[in-house]
């Protein structure tokens, strides 16, 4: 888990210095929340990871994805 962890930290700093005048805006958000994904990426939020198995609800795995929105 704490590997998981460090490669997503590792890409959110390679955005971040990508684009370093920017303030970014990060989310989490679970995969199987079809709506609030499409709204994320609408508004220009992209993926830059996976969480498998990140949260238990009602006893059930949910991934959920890492976004950021670089604002200018």
């Amino acid at each position: 888990m704490a590997a998981k962890i460090e490669r997503f930290q590792a890409r959110r700093n390679r955005l971040a210095v990508q684009k370093p005048r920017q303030n970014p805006i990060w989310l989490k958000v679970a995969v199987a929340n079809a709506p609030a994904r499409a709204l994320y990426a609408r508004f220009g939020f992209e993926v830059y990871g996976l969480e498998k198995a990140s949260l238990r609800v009602d006893g059930r795995d949910v991934d959920q994805e890492y976004r950021v929105l670089m604002l200018r």
